[in-house]
């Protein structure tokens, strides 16, 4: 038993031994690794991944032998991919298709039907003949999320005649979404948040997105530019017996072209018995500014302009759209009564902007069959209030800057003074010695304060302040206290 014992004494040291010594090949490996192939069909996890012929399998283990370094994920084979789709460094890890592939470079796994995309970059490099990056099929009830720093560029959906596995029908065999394409998922939600589709084609329609519903898409922020397709240069939601639900939020939809009918959006009614386009078009978007026959909104194929609700109200960001008839289907906006100042309001609030994009046929930026509702999203509104730390008397005239970018790439830079009693004589009632910056876009900023009241040193913090697409707003930073249930939501004493 002793020998035993001393025989297990002495291996135990030599396994501890052995896995550390795989522990630091890996890290060597990892450390000096700037490209990493994968291929979903044929590959294994066992292999390096360090050529296409010793592609690993799955997109964790790409993702764990590249780490943090900067360089490229080579896809050699569609990979299945269920929960969350990310790389560890987006701005310096890029995602592109290997040499000799032009198929989908992402499939969401139809047994789980949930992925989730954010802070990946795939790069198409504007190739010939290939697929959209992303398909969802057969996942009636799923759902497929596009979220912050995921961006989708310069893919191009050129193949004719291609089935994607599982669908069904000629229409699937046409160059539907540029770079994602969601098919005989009925039912299924699609959120798109903090995503870019830059420079996208489909040959067909759907120059970013195709979605053949019935399919909730919700848009809360993004950025889609430079699109291009025949019909439905950025998004595509049709169905031919059920209608969709599109909901788009503080959109601003701008400098799109289609040759064939309206240049913003479109609702084809095809043989859905109605089709509008609500919600309130007055405050949740900005819409100006589109080149096409129909104007900047439509309604057409079997219906009438009446279907479709425009509001005579302000547009994001306080302007007036000033609607003309145009054709017997559509809208336009009158660009002569649009001024800068109420372009730059919206701009500065949009979080979902479409410009730029083109439609060499018809249909427009968007094109649905079903429902469009374009919302405002809730504003997040800061009022920080400063008082004497010995007194807690209030301090009128402070001057605090608010600085950084809207989700939307929008540069921001607001200046605010604390207000100052009139009067001449400084009480503590509600207002007093408050700066408020409202209709804070979503977004990420900082906060100093430049100016302090004469007597009173400035305070040399800089705070970091993140707005969310759902209105909440936190501060990160000493001194900064919240409160709940007054008139301003922050306290800073000095």
């Amino acid at each position: 038993a002793d020998a035993e014992d001393d025989e297990d004494a002495e291996s135990a040291p030599a396994e501890e031994a052995t896995e550390a010594n795989q522990d630091a090949k890996t890290m060597t490996r990892s450390a000096a690794v700037s490209a990493v192939y994968v291929d979903g069909v044929k590959g294994n996890d066992d292999n390096d991944g360090l050529a296409a012929e010793t592609a690993v399998k799955t997109w964790t283990k790409a993702k764990e032998i590249i780490g943090n370094n900067a360089g490229t994920i080579y896809v050699c084979g569609t990979v299945t991919v269920d929960g969350e789709v990310s790389t560890a460094n987006p701005s310096s890890q890029v995602v592109k298709r290997a040499e000799g592939f032009e198929g989908v470079v992402f499939k969401v796994d139809t047994q789980v039907k949930n992925a989730t995309f954010k802070n990946i970059h795939f790069n198409g490099e504007e190739k010939s003949v290939l697929e959209p990056v992303v398909v969802m099929k057969n996942c009636s009830g799923g759902r497929l999320e596009v979220l912050e720093k995921a961006v989708f560029e310069n893919n191009n959906n050129n193949r004719w005649g291609v089935n994607h596995e599982g669908s069904t029908g000629a229409s699937k065999q046409r160059p539907q979404g540029g770079a994602v394409s969601v098919f005989d998922s009925n039912n299924a939600t699609i959120l798109i948040d903090g995503a870019s589709f830059l420079n996208n084609t489909a040959s067909f329609e759907g120059g970013a997105i195709f979605l053949n519903g019935p399919i909730e898409t919700i848009i809360k922020a993004g950025t889609f530019k430079g699109n291009t397709a025949n019909k439905g240069s950025v998004l595509v939601n049709y169905n031919s017996t059920s209608a969709n639900q599109i909901t788009i939020y503080n959109a601003l939809i701008t400098g799109n072209t289609s040759a064939g009918s309206a240049g913003g959006i479109n609702i084809c009614q095809s043989n859905i018995a109605e089709t509008t386009i609500a919600g309130d078009v007055s405050t949740g978007a900005a819409i100006y500014g589109n080149v096409g026959p129909y104007g900047d909104i439509a309604v057409w194929e079997n219906s009438d302009r009446s279907k479709l609700k425009v509001n005579e109200g302000t547009m994001l960001g306080g302007g007036n759209h000033h609607w003309v008839g145009k054709t017997d289907y559509g809208y336009e906006a009158d660009l002569s009564q649009i001024s800068d100042d109420d372009k730059r309001n919206a701009r500065a609030l949009a979080t979902s902007i479409f410009e730029d994009n083109t439609a060499l046929v018809c249909h427009g930026a968007i094109q649905s069959n079903g429902v469009i509702t374009l919302g405002k999203l809730n504003p997040a509104e800061l009022r920080i209030k400063k008082v004497d730390a010995d007194t807690n008397k209030p301090l009128s005239g402070v001057v605090f800057r608010l600085y950084g970018e809207t989700r939307s790439g929008v540069e921001v830079d607001r200046e605010v003074t604390s207000f100052v009693d009139t009067s001449g004589t400084e009480h503590d009632t509600s207002a007093i010695g408050v700066a408020s910056f409202v209709d804070i876009a979503p977004g990420n900023y900082k906060l100093e304060e430049k100016v302090a009241k004469e007597g009173y040193k400035r305070i040399t913090t800089v705070w970091d302040v993140t707005v969310d697409t759902d209105g909440n707003l936190t501060v990160d930073g000493e001194g900064l206290e919240k409160v709940e249930g007054q008139f301003y939501n922050y306290l800073l004493k000095n």
